[in-house]
Protein backbone atom coordinates (compact mmCIF):
# COMPACT_ATOMS: atom_id res chain seq x y z
CA UNK A 1 0.00 0.00 0.00
CA UNK A 2 0.92 3.61 0.00
CA UNK A 3 1.55 5.93 2.91
CA UNK A 4 -0.70 8.81 3.88
CA UNK A 5 1.73 11.50 5.00
CA UNK A 6 1.35 13.87 7.91
CA UNK A 7 1.23 17.59 7.18
CA UNK A 8 4.57 18.90 5.93
CA UNK A 9 5.78 15.52 4.64
CA UNK A 10 5.74 13.97 1.19
CA UNK A 11 7.33 11.15 -0.78
CA UNK A 12 6.73 7.43 -1.15
CA UNK A 13 7.75 6.86 2.50
CA UNK A 14 6.84 10.37 3.73
CA UNK A 15 10.56 11.01 4.23
CA UNK A 16 10.79 14.36 2.42
CA UNK A 17 9.51 17.81 3.29
CA UNK A 18 6.54 19.09 1.31
CA UNK A 19 6.83 22.36 -0.58
CA UNK A 20 6.72 25.20 1.94
CA UNK A 21 8.14 23.11 4.82
CA UNK A 22 11.67 22.60 6.05
CA UNK A 23 13.67 21.50 9.07
CA UNK A 24 14.80 18.12 10.36
CA UNK A 25 11.21 17.03 11.03
CA UNK A 26 9.66 19.30 8.35
CA UNK A 27 8.25 21.30 11.24
CA UNK A 28 9.20 24.78 9.98
CA UNK A 29 7.10 26.53 7.40
CA UNK A 30 8.94 28.45 4.73
CA UNK A 31 7.52 31.08 2.41
CA UNK A 32 9.48 32.03 -0.71
CA UNK A 33 8.63 35.73 -0.32
CA UNK A 34 9.03 36.04 3.46
CA UNK A 35 11.91 33.65 4.16
CA UNK A 36 13.80 33.92 0.86
CA UNK A 37 13.06 37.62 0.14
CA UNK A 38 11.34 36.67 -3.11
CA UNK A 39 14.80 35.99 -4.58
CA UNK A 40 14.87 32.23 -4.07
CA UNK A 41 12.77 29.25 -3.10
CA UNK A 42 12.45 27.17 0.04
CA UNK A 43 14.19 23.81 0.31
CA UNK A 44 14.52 21.37 3.20
CA UNK A 45 17.90 22.96 4.02
CA UNK A 46 16.88 26.62 3.73
CA UNK A 47 16.68 28.92 0.74
CA UNK A 48 18.00 28.11 -2.71
CA UNK A 49 18.80 31.54 -4.14
CA UNK A 50 18.18 32.65 -7.71
CA UNK A 51 21.18 33.64 -9.83
CA UNK A 52 22.77 36.85 -8.58
CA UNK A 53 21.59 36.48 -4.96
CA UNK A 54 23.11 34.87 -1.86
CA UNK A 55 22.77 34.76 1.92
CA UNK A 56 20.51 32.74 4.23
CA UNK A 57 17.51 34.84 3.10
CA UNK A 58 18.74 35.51 -0.48
CA UNK A 59 18.81 39.21 0.39
CA UNK A 60 22.38 40.04 -0.70
CA UNK A 61 24.00 40.30 -4.10
CA UNK A 62 26.28 37.39 -4.87
CA UNK A 63 29.90 38.05 -5.75
CA UNK A 64 30.05 39.50 -9.25
CA UNK A 65 26.55 41.00 -9.13
CA UNK A 66 25.32 44.45 -8.13
CA UNK A 67 22.36 46.77 -8.56
CA UNK A 68 19.02 47.12 -6.80
CA UNK A 69 17.94 43.67 -8.01
CA UNK A 70 21.45 42.19 -8.30
CA UNK A 71 20.94 42.31 -12.06
CA UNK A 72 24.22 44.00 -12.98
CA UNK A 73 26.97 41.47 -13.61
CA UNK A 74 30.44 42.72 -12.77
CA UNK A 75 33.73 40.86 -12.73
CA UNK A 76 36.08 42.99 -10.65
CA UNK A 77 39.15 41.78 -12.52
CA UNK A 78 37.71 42.32 -15.99
CA UNK A 79 35.49 45.35 -15.37
CA UNK A 80 37.73 47.15 -12.88
CA UNK A 81 41.10 46.05 -14.30
CA UNK A 82 42.05 44.36 -11.04
CA UNK A 83 42.39 47.85 -9.51
CA UNK A 84 38.98 48.10 -7.85
CA UNK A 85 35.89 46.20 -6.78
CA UNK A 86 32.35 46.14 -8.11
CA UNK A 87 30.15 48.66 -6.33
CA UNK A 88 26.63 47.82 -5.11
CA UNK A 89 25.23 50.42 -7.53
CA UNK A 90 27.06 48.92 -10.50
CA UNK A 91 30.37 50.14 -11.82
CA UNK A 92 33.67 50.14 -9.97
CA UNK A 93 34.96 51.44 -6.66
CA UNK A 94 38.63 52.02 -7.46
CA UNK A 95 41.42 51.20 -5.04
CA UNK A 96 43.51 54.10 -3.76
CA UNK A 97 45.55 55.73 -6.49
CA UNK A 98 43.31 54.57 -9.36
CA UNK A 99 40.50 56.45 -11.14
CA UNK A 100 38.32 56.07 -14.22
CA UNK A 101 35.28 54.03 -15.17
CA UNK A 102 37.38 50.84 -15.23
CA UNK A 103 40.02 52.04 -12.71
CA UNK A 104 42.49 52.18 -15.61
CA UNK A 105 44.12 55.56 -14.85
CA UNK A 106 46.26 56.95 -12.06
CA UNK A 107 44.73 59.61 -9.83
CA UNK A 108 46.42 63.02 -9.62
CA UNK A 109 49.66 62.71 -7.67
CA UNK A 110 50.01 59.00 -8.44
CA UNK A 111 52.14 57.29 -11.08
CA UNK A 112 53.61 54.01 -12.29
CA UNK A 113 51.98 50.67 -13.08
CA UNK A 114 50.57 50.46 -9.53
CA UNK A 115 49.62 54.19 -9.38
CA UNK A 116 51.71 54.83 -6.29
CA UNK A 117 51.84 58.28 -4.69
CA UNK A 118 54.50 60.36 -6.41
Amino acid sequence: GSCECFEGHTGERCDMCSSGYRGEECEETCDNDDNCSGHGYCTADGCECFEGFEGPACDMCASGYSGADCEVECDAYESCGGHGRCSPEGGCECFEGFVGEGCQSCADGHEGPMCEAS
